[in-house]
């Protein structure tokens, strides 16, 4: 994981599990997540953003940072923002100093925290729409069952526990639970695990996001992840 900056926006490229191509914008902490303070997140304790916030000491001042940046500024300028660090920010890949849109493909958001309101969504839609120019693509999850993601057309949101998003649901099971619940396809060219729970079919998340699209792409799929 590497770190960029640029006008007080600060981004993370990557960690291990969802490689190098993919920058990471939070709009808060997971402390201070809004879907936690009402009750509609479902992990509770077992929340990973907060676990990291729990064991490393610059966590959560970093992501309190990326939470002022992000509610003091208007769409216009966190595009603008943007589109200047991915075109002027620079880094060596194969040896070769080339700017970064040219080797980030995703923009992640919220892997820590949540949307604030539907302001946020708005905001979200104006951003991904700019960088679409550079291709890189915008997805993410929300516990947020509440907003309206109906006109959302340039990223794509998983509803976290709800299909209330504009790109299937994700909801999270024990190792266990998915490995007894029926499997209904295996294999095929992409090697998807699309098992029955609860009536519902979902793929099983593979737990490395530099293998697999399934959450990027608009694909309506439903996704369990297993607890870990």
């Amino acid at each position: 994981m590497s770190y960029v900056k640029l006008n007080g926006l600060n981004m993370a490229i990557g960690n291990t599990k969802l490689g190098n191509d993919t920058l990471i914008l939070n709009m808060g902490s997971a402390g201070n997540c809004p879907s936690a303070a009402m009750g509609s997140c479902k992990l509770g304790k077992k929340c990973y953003a907060l676990k990291a916030e729990r064991l490393y000491v610059g966590c959560r001042p970093y992501r309190d940072q990326q939470e002022e940046y992000w509610l003091n500024h208007t769409a216009e300028e966190i595009a603008a923002d943007m589109v200047q660090l991915v075109t002027t920010k620079k880094r060596r890949v194969n040896g070769k100093l080339q700017p970064l849109y040219k080797s980030i493909n995703w923009l992640r958001f919220n892997e820590a925290g949540d949307f604030w309101g539907q302001s946020c969504i708005e905001k979200l839609e104006v951003i991904a729409q700019a960088l679409r120019k550079y291709k890189i693509w915008v997805y993410g999850y929300s516990a947020r069952a509440d907003l309206d993601f109906s006109k959302v057309y340039k990223f794509s949101c998983k509803g976290s526990g709800h299909d209330n998003g504009n790109n299937g649901k994700t909801i999270a099971r024990s190792k266990a639970a998915i490995n007894e619940a029926v499997q209904l396809m295996s294999g095929g060219p992409d090697d998807v695990d699309v098992r029955s729970i609860g009536g519902e079919a979902f793929a099983v998340c593979k737990m490395d996001c530099k293998i697999c699209d399934l959450c990027k792409s608009f694909n309506n799929l439903n996704i369990v992840f297993p607890l870990h």
